[in-house]
């Protein structure tokens, strides 16, 4: 008897976190309203609009959100203390197998998903643990809360999947062709991953087309904008093809090769 819901998160004592119409809102950010309702069953209980994450806290008492206030990105623990915030945004926010810290994605510019591994603990003291990664997608923790695993690529947008200890030692744990993202880690140190391997394509009708044309170019091939007689078509690559930080490309849409 739920409504359309996503689950945020499970507590311990077998409760949901859910998000209540959760929505694409921009760039990488999705947004709904957070509610609890119990495994067993029953009517949700709505406590936060707009929240792009929830985490239960290890004894399931509390919940860290992620949500934006006043143009800013928040993460909160519990709703309404703020532990860190950001002009940026922020992405998978997990609390600590001790309840102590959370650790979480840090991406410096909306709607890029580059940034880096952080944790705060419960007084709103943030550390970097590791910076620069171009792509950064999962996160959780080793279930002895003495590292963090993330997914996350140094250049192009096929993630490996990493461990970073609390002293911002980093080590591979693996990666194969195509992305990796990190859901969770189970209580036995198993990574629960989607293995992606995308493709990004740009189609159009052009001037004097009867039939649609592929204009994409390389792997990634997101359009940003057409001239205004339809003949030229600006376009951007951010996979692997226009190597570790991205291309931009113009091409006529006759068909005639990108410039980049």
């Amino acid at each position: 008897d739920l409504p359309d819901a996503t689950i945020l998160s499970v507590s311990c004592t077998g409760e949901l976190a859910i998000s209540i119409d959760y929505r694409f809102a921009g760039g990488f950010i999705a947004r709904g309203t957070l509610a609890r309702v119990p495994l067993s069953g029953g009517a949700p209980r709505e406590l936060i609009e707009e929240v792009q994450e929830a985490d239960w806290t290890p004894d399931g008492t509390q919940l860290a959100i992620v949500r934006e206030v006043g143009g800013r990105n928040r993460l909160e623990l519990p709703a309404g203390h703020v532990l860190f915030e950001t002009p940026g945004w922020i992405s998978r926010a997990r609390v600590s197998p001790q309840g102590d810290a959370v650790a979480f994605l840090h991406h410096p510019l909306p709607g890029d998903d580059g940034g880096d591994v952080m944790i705060v603990d419960r007084d709103g003291n943030p550390r970097n643990l590791s910076s620069g990664w171009i792509s950064a997608g999962g996160l959780a923790w080793r279930p002895d809360g003495e590292e963090v695993w993330f997914s996350a690529a140094p250049a192009g947008n096929a993630a490996g999947l990493y461990a970073v200890n609390l002293s911002g030692a980093c080590r591979l744990l693996g990666r194969v062709t195509g992305t990796l993202a990190l859901h969770d880690v189970s209580r036995d140190g198993h990574p629960l991953v989607t293995h992606i391997a995308g493709r990004i394509r740009t189609l159009g009708l052009p001037p004097g087309a009867t039939e649609e044309r592929d204009h994409s170019w390389l792997d990634w091939s997101r359009a940003r904008a057409l001239s205004a007689d339809g003949t030229r078509l600006l376009f951007d690559e951010t996979g692997e093809g226009a190597g570790a930080r991205y291309g931009v490309y113009l091409r006529k849409t006759d068909g005639s090769p990108a410039i980049r």
